[in-house]
């Protein structure tokens, strides 16, 4: 099986994300399984090493890139580069992620060649999902949360199967002896969306104890000369660079705080942090109670920070109750229907099915005809 997946996200090691980190461990996966790869992604910053060349004889030299398992095509509007690659490269099926013009334009290419194509939905924001196909049977569908799932069942009327994203755990677990070591309280991303201010004020509230947060790799300097005056105000509060690896900031922390105003439809941090035994305070809204389960407590978004400090307090302070909950967060990361090798595997099951109806519609239309 050959299985493009394309988007106009920057991937590997250019920008690395939760988009990102689940494609490569989804390819890497299915290379392990015998299947072919490619992976057509947009481009970060203009003037970049074009590795898709242009076209010749119908095909496209694509290369590997950047020390990947698998071959990576960069390209300003990926969107005018698929056309050639589905024609040259010929993948059996198009993993693409539904959100905005753009990929439903992707989408309308993939089906208009006659590819199948399975959308991953992983935002709920109706600016993005608005664009719904009638039924084909050449395309597919999945939430990345049963939360995504209702909330196109309610917008829609669509029932989806459920599958979280993939998380390759040797690219983000400490060794045992390194885990229940850290000391601080951890944000990622420091943005608006993300919580950021109650991060903050938290940190104002609660001098005694380090706070600790990892901006993203789209953060403006303008943004990051705010994060950096207000944590030196405050003197508790360290902000480090975007890093690819994880691994060292999730050693250095305790707890991870998820105060998101935004509609998160998983929360891949929470469950990184998890898998090292890190308890997570998030806010309750998205699907950030399901992926957060029982190893970690959630907050009203509504209620002001008392709530917030309230969580806080029973998880730096008591240290029975943080041990528990530790407890609870590593066995509900490493629970089973959540592993790295089931999901992986369902992910090529539901592929190879829809390869399989779309083969069958074809050929019943082949026959009437």
């Amino acid at each position: 099986m050959r299985v493009l997946f394309a988007s106009y996200v920057p991937h590997l090691p250019e920008s690395t994300g939760g988009y990102q980190t689940t494609v490569d461990a989804l390819a890497r996966r299915l290379q392990t399984r015998g299947h072919e790869v490619l992976v057509l992604a947009g481009r970060a910053r203009p003037g970049q090493a074009i590795v898709l060349q242009e076209r010749q004889k119908e095909r496209f030299a694509v290369l590997p890139f950047d020390g990947l398992s698998y071959p990576l095509a960069r390209a300003d509007e990926p969107v005018e580069a698929l056309p050639g690659i589905l024609a040259g490269w010929r993948p059996d099926i198009v993993s693409l992620a539904l959100g905005g013009g753009a990929q439903a334009a992707m989408t309308v290419l993939c089906l208009r060649a006659g590819i199948p194509v399975m959308q991953t939905i992983h935002n709920v924001d109706p600016r993005d999902v608005t664009t719904v196909f009638p039924d084909n049977p050449l395309l597919g569908q999945l939430a990345n949360s049963d939360f995504t799932a209702r909330r196109m069942q309610s917008l829609f009327g669509i029932d989806l199967p459920v599958l979280p994203p993939l998380i390759d755990p040797a690219t983000c677990v400490l060794a045992p002896e390194e885990c229940g070591q850290g000391k601080s309280v951890l944000l990622v991303n420091p943005s608006l969306s993300k919580g950021v201010d109650t991060f903050f004020r938290l940190a104002a509230a609660r001098p005694d104890l380090h706070f600790l947060t990892i901006e993203s790799w789209t953060v403006s300097n303008e943004w990051r000369a705010v994060l950096h005056n207000r944590a030196a105000e405050l003197g508790n509060v360290e902000v480090l660079g975007p890093a690819h690896d994880m691994r060292p900031v999730y050693r250095r922390a305790r707890l991870l705080l998820m105060p998101s105003i935004w509609e998160e439809s998983w929360g891949k941090a929470a469950t990184e942090a998890q898998l090292n035994g890190i308890p997570v305070i998030a806010a309750r809204r998205g699907a950030l109670p399901e992926t957060i389960g029982p190893g970690g407590l959630t907050v009203p978004i509504d209620e002001g920070l008392g709530p917030w400090l309230e969580a806080l307090g029973r998880l730096a302070d008591d240290a029975a109750f943080y041990e528990e909950a530790a407890r609870a967060a590593l066995a509900h990361a490493n629970r089973s229907d959540c592993s790295s090798r089931v999901i992986g595997d369902r992910f090529i099951a539901l592929l190879e099915e829809r390869i399989a109806i779309a083969r069958r519609a074809a050929a019943v239309t082949e026959g009437a005809g």
